[in-house]
């Protein structure tokens, strides 16, 4: 913004220029009111020294005519009024101008510091960005800061990653080698009930330990016989769990990802309910029920969540289960729900959406 003040100074001047050459031209195209003028003071002048008078000669005036009174009586009054006006706005102007030219160059500075990232020095003469500049070097070094902080908290991510992946592709291999041993020691066993549980829960733990090498967990689609799967599935359970009668049903679901979701139920319904539990079926749901002391319905999308726990630090686990089932059934196409009331105990429902077939009710 170099010159400001003169640039406007020029601008005044060439302006009243404009208007004094403005006046002399209209002037110069309309003498008629002059003329008048002065053939009027002439033949008055004659009548004068007609009397004996001694009179002074009338003059041609030029624009006299033309002039309110209060601007003078000849050209060189004209020109004294228009010098002294154009004076006037020359200092009016760069009276005007000339701390908006120092300012807007304290902006420009401020801004030029501002872009070089240069903290405000002070002095007698601060700029109008001052303070901003004060407050963005300290914006700067906080940012600094926490981006060192965040490139600190990143290296220790993917170090704990990287340390992570190590331990799952060790623990595959050390836990799968003694897992398959014992089930291939099982094969040449009488098909004793016993025998088949063991069984089953080994390769229940073989497809778990195989989850820790893979990165997306893989469904392995069965149809299978509802009544049958919720048996199987109760035995861990013996006590205090009472499986209702319902319609024969066969589902198509991922075996291990349905027994965990139902398992992680179970376990909530027995952690927070000292009577008896409750696991009905239909033609495409399972539910788990139970008269413990329940949850406000605002707080169910709280404890779905991962690491959430209704009474935390009073009661076992992480808060994995309800996340862990809803994560499960969700993946096969089902869903989780849950209705509680405080006090009124708890209705969760696993819904499946890839029914086979269903059968006669027995």
């Amino acid at each position: 913004m170099e010159g400001l003040t003169r640039r406007i100074l020029l601008w005044s001047l060439g302006l009243s220029l404009l208007l004094a050459l403005v006046f002399l031209w209209l002037c110069r195209l309309d003498p008629g009111p002059g003329q008048q003028l002065y053939e009027i003071r002439l033949q008055t002048y004659e009548a004068a020294r007609a009397l004996g008078l001694n009179p002074q000669l009338p003059r041609h005036e030029f624009g006299r005519a033309n002039l309110p009174p209060y601007l003078g009586r000849g050209r060189g009054e004209l020109l004294l009024w228009l010098a002294l006006l154009v004076g006037l706005g020359a200092l009016a102007s760069w009276r005007v101008a000339r701390p908006i030219e120092q300012a807007l160059g304290h902006l420009a500075e401020d801004c030029q510091r501002l872009e070089r990232g240069q903290a405000w020095q002070g002095g007698a003469q601060a700029g109008p960005l001052a303070g901003i500049n004060q407050d963005f070097a300290l914006m700067l070094a906080a940012l600094e800061r926490q981006q060192q902080e965040l490139n600190q908290a990143t290296r220790d991510a993917q170090q704990a990653l990287s340390l992570r992946e190590s331990l799952l592709t060790r623990s595959h291999a050390e836990f799968r080698q003694p897992l398959q041993a014992m089930l291939e020691s099982l094969r040449g066993q009488p098909d004793h009930p016993y025998i088949q549980t063991i069984r089953r829960n080994l390769q229940v733990l073989l497809r778990l330990v195989d989850d820790l090498a893979a990165q997306q967990p893989v469904l392995r689609w069965e149809t299978v016989d509802l009544r049958e799967f919720l048996r199987e599935t109760l035995e861990a359970f013996p006590q205090r769990v009472r499986l209702l009668s319902g319609p024969g049903v066969k589902l198509e679901l991922d075996r291990l990802r349905s027994a965990q979701a139902l398992l992680n139920l179970v376990g909530n319904a027995l952690k927070y309910s000292e009577k008896e539990v409750t696991v009905s079926w239909g033609e495409d749901w399972v539910e788990v029920r139970d008269q413990g002391q329940g949850m406000a319905a605002e707080d169910i999308p709280e404890l779905m969540r991962e690491f959430r726990q209704q009474e935390p630090g009073r009661q076992e686990g992480v808060g994995l289960g309800l996340h862990t089932a809803r994560r499960w059934m969700e993946l096969q196409g089902g869903q989780l729900q849950i209705e509680s009331q405080p006090g009124q105990g708890t209705r969760a429902r696993l819904i499946f959406f890839k029914s086979s077939q269903s059968a006669q009710p027995s």
